[in-house]
C-alpha cells in the first residue's frame, strides 16, 4: 500500500500489529483510523467507542428492570476476529459488574438461548446477530418482548423492518465520512492538526418493540404460576 505512494490512508479499524502500527505511524503519510475512538490512534481517528456502546446497551437494559442479562458475541470459529464486537462485548461485561449482576452469560455462541426461562435480555453485537436470535426465539415459541427482551447494534434496515422492531443503537454512519473527508482535506492542505486529533462523533440508543420493562415479564409469569 505504501508503495503506491498515498496522499493519506484512512483505515476503518484501530487494532493492528505492532509492527504495521510502527510502519504507519513511520511512513510519514496522514493516517486516519475510523469507526472507532477510543484509545491512542497512531495519527487521527474519527469514530466512537465501542466499548462505551456496550455500556450504554447494558445500562438500558438493567434501566428496564432486568438482572439475568445475556450477551451474544461475535463469533470466532472459522470467522475473521471481530475487535470491534469484542470491545462492545467487554463495555457490556463491566456494566453488568458495575451494577452488581453476573456477567457469566456474556458468551460467545447462540446457546443462551437453550436458557431463555432463565434469561430476562439479551444483547447481540450485531443488528445481524439479534435478528438471527430473534428467528430462533420464534422457532423455540419465545415471545419477544413479553418472555424475552433483546436489542442490537447498527441501525440495520433489517432492524427496522423485522418484527418486532429491533431495539438497538445506531450511529451516523454518514457523519463519520464526512467528519473524515473534512479531516482528510485538512491535512492534506497543509493546515496544522492536533497530534494525533480524536473525534469522537457518539452513538445513540433507538428504543423500538423488542424490549420491555421486567416487571411485566414477572407479572404474567407471577399469573401463570398462581393459574
Amino acid at each position: 500500500m505504501l508503495s503506491r505512494r498515498p496522499d493519506a490512508i484512512v483505515v476503518t479499524s484501530s487494532h493492528h500489529t505492532k509492527a504495521a502500527s510502527q510502519l504507519l505511524g513511520r511512513s510519514g503519510v496522514p493516517v486516519v483510523e475510523i469507526w472507532e475512538s477510543a484509545g491512542q490512534p497512531i495519527d487521527h481517528a474519527v469514530g466512537f467507542s465501542n466499548i462505551e456502546v456496550g455500556r450504554a446497551a447494558a445500562r438500558h437494559l438493567i434501566d428496564l428492570g432486568h438482572r439475568r442479562i445475556a450477551a451474544l458475541g461475535p463469533g470466532q470459529s472459522g470467522e475473521a476476529r471481530d475487535f470491534r464486537g469484542e470491545d462492545r462485548m467487554t463495555g457490556f461485561a463491566a456494566a453488568l459488574r458495575e451494577a452488581g449482576l453476573a456477567d457469566d452469560l456474556v458468551v460467545h455462541h447462540g446457546e443462551v438461548l437453550a436458557r431463555a426461562p432463565d434469561v430476562e435480555a439479551v444483547f447481540a453485537v450485531s443488528d445481524i446477530s439479534a435478528w438471527g436470535a430473534l428467528m430462533e426465539c420464534q422457532r423455540r415459541g419465545i415471545r419477544v418482548p413479553h418472555d424475552l427482551s433483546l436489542m442490537g447494534f447498527g441501525d440495520f434496515d433489517i432492524g427496522r423492518q423485522c418484527v418486532p422492531a429491533l431495539t438497538t443503537v445506531g450511529v451516523d454512519a454518514r457523519a463519520i465520512g464526512t467528519r473524515t473527508g473534512e479531516l482528510l482535506m485538512t491535512l492534506l492542505n497543509g493546515a496544522p492538526a492536533p497530534q494525533p486529533e480524536i473525534v469522537d462523533m457518539g452513538f445513540r440508543l433507538i428504543p423500538r418493540e423488542t424490549t420491555a420493562p421486567a416487571s411485566r415479564r414477572r407479572a404474567r409469569k407471577a399469573a401463570k404460576g398462581a393459574s
